[in-house]
């Protein structure tokens, strides 16, 4: 039984490790002005063009200046409750690799 629950812990954790880049909460979209609702932007951080497609729409997050002392964040404003997001995640994990 333990042989059994440490097997199904290791296989779970495995399977998390796999996906986790594919849990997306929030994302920042919008063309040709990007959308910023919903993010607090701090320090230097800000909407613009750097120049680097082929339009110069403001649809880029631009985090720091082009200085060596330049700091600047986003955050998403809304609390996320990432245990619950895990824990869908995983059981989506288990049903796909159970019904596999």
């Amino acid at each position: 039984m333990l042989k059994n629950n440490l097997l199904l812990t290791l296989f779970v954790a495995l399977s998390i490790s796999a996906f986790s880049q594919s849990l997306i909460f929030a994302e920042l979209t919008g063309s040709p002005t990007l959308n910023t609702t919903g993010w607090n932007l701090t320090g230097a951080a800000a909407i613009g063009d750097t120049g680097g497609d082929p339009d110069a729409n403001p649809d880029e997050l631009i985090l720091t200046n082009n200085v060596g002392t330049s700091s600047g964040g986003a955050f998403y404003s809304q609390p996320i409750e990432y245990l619950s997001a895990l824990k869908s995640l995983t059981e989506q994990t288990v049903d796909r690799c159970l019904c596999s």
